[in-house]
């Protein structure tokens, strides 16, 4: 993982509050790292969070920013409780 990438990464979890170290509720500014690798997480734990319009908007840096945070989103599925509506549907059964 390079380490822009891993900046990113950890550039979408709140780092303040209750909800400190779990994914932030909303994207991050778009045209930004973090807002690529927030809809990889989003699209690995989440899929009803990710939006496929701001995938299609992304910049060729975006782009692979976003298949290497996908990678290691996806390898790392044991992490997918730190999206607060993703806890919420399996707490629930819909998941």
């Amino acid at each position: 993982m390079t380490p822009e990438t891993a900046k990113a990464i950890a550039g979408c979890f709140a780092t303040r509050g209750k909800n400190k170290g779990k994914l932030l509720a909303k994207c991050p500014p778009m045209h930004t790292p973090e807002a690529a690798a927030w809809q990889a997480m989003a699209l690995a734990w989440n899929p009803y969070k990710a939006s496929i319009f701001a995938m299609l908007m992304f910049t060729p840096e975006q782009k692979a920013l976003h298949a290497e945070a996908l990678t290691w989103a996806e390898t790392n599925m044991q992490l997918r409780g730190l999206d607060r509506d993703r806890l919420a549907l399996e707490t629930v059964g819909a998941w």
